[in-house]
């Protein structure tokens, strides 16, 4: 069947001329809403087009239509209704107002299988006008796919929700954006990582920042916030941050850089990210130094000219 969408080939492109009167199908289409066809109005000719069957039902049509440029519907009957197929429009055909195939003209008569005024069928939402008597009314047939971002409901493309997403032309189904992504947006044909201090669940729409003292897991895309270690901390929203050599921290979960203790003056630590104070090394004997958190040896200076230091640090 046919089903038309945004971002599909552009009818007016594609739009054929018959007599100078462009048989245009108005696809209609708008976020989060469903694309709709409408059609235009014939004076029917006897033999309207090549091929003619009676069928119960719009999409029975739409199959019989589907390698065909128009399809036609005409008046119902106890039995059905006429759907005729064809590439083209006969020549003499007469192009009418819609009015008089969805409307009450003096001259439309009555079909036996509805009421005069209701000639109408509804599939998949949309309203079909019939083309009542000595009335067809002509859709386009050609085979318009549902774009990326979308999904098939029907002869319907539905755009996917935010959260969700579609990467294949004539998707049965939007799939769910995995945990440690999202979609902000309705339509989309793929879903974006999480950066990193965020994370997800599945089919979101946005992601949620960790509190200080976490970060992501994984990185990016994360799917949970998890504590920092021991020797490292975060703000919000950030990765762990490692103690700077000269400085150390024992707690997990340091929410800054204020968490790691520096060296006591007379030691130095070298360790990037440590976790006790057992990295902290003391000047050897005969040194000294002032400097709290110091992350070499070089700050130990030799005891001056007739001073002596006998313990280390």
């Amino acid at each position: 069947g046919s089903r038309p969408g945004l971002g599909a080939p552009s009818p007016m492109s594609r739009c054929p001329s018959v007599g100078g009167q462009c048989l245009l199908l108005l696809v209609l289409c708008a976020r989060a809403a469903w694309a709709q066809l409408s059609s235009v109005c014939y004076a029917s000719t006897g033999s309207f087009m090549t091929e003619l069957s009676v069928v119960t039902s719009v999409a029975a049509c739409l199959d019989l239509a589907s390698t065909f440029t128009y399809m036609g519907i005409e008046c119902p009957t106890a039995s059905g209704f006429s759907c005729w197929r064809g590439n083209s429009i006969p020549g003499g055909a007469t192009l009418l107002a819609d009015s008089d195939c969805t409307g009450t003209p003096v001259d439309n008569g009555n079909c036996s299988g509805f009421p005069s005024g209701t000639y109408q069928l509804t599939y998949a939402r949309t309203t079909f006008p019939l083309g009542g008597k000595a009335r067809v009314s002509v859709y386009l047939a050609q085979d318009w796919v549902c774009p990326v971002g979308y999904k098939v409901s029907g002869i319907y493309c539905l755009e996917c929700a935010a959260g969700k997403f579609s990467d294949s032309t004539d998707a049965a189904s939007c799939t769910a954006c995995p945990s440690g992504t999202f979609s902000s947006s309705a339509g989309s044909d793929g879903c974006e990582l999480c950066d990193i201090g965020k994370y997800s669940t599945g089919s979101s729409t946005s992601c949620k920042s960790c509190a200080a003292g976490k970060t992501s897991y994984p990185q990016p895309g994360g799917i949970m916030c998890v504590a920092c270690p021991k020797g490292t901390w975060s703000a919000a929203e950030s990765t762990c941050q490692t103690c700077d050599a000269g400085k150390y921290s024992g707690s997990v979960g340091s929410t800054a850089e204020s968490s790691c203790t520096a060296c006591a003056a007379g030691a130095y630590s070298m360790t990037v990210g440590a976790t006790s104070n057992s990295t902290c090394q003391q000047c050897g004997s005969g040194r000294y130094s002032t400097t709290a958190g110091a992350s070499s040896s070089s700050t130990c200076v030799a005891c001056g000219a007739g001073k002596y230091s006998g313990l280390a640090g």
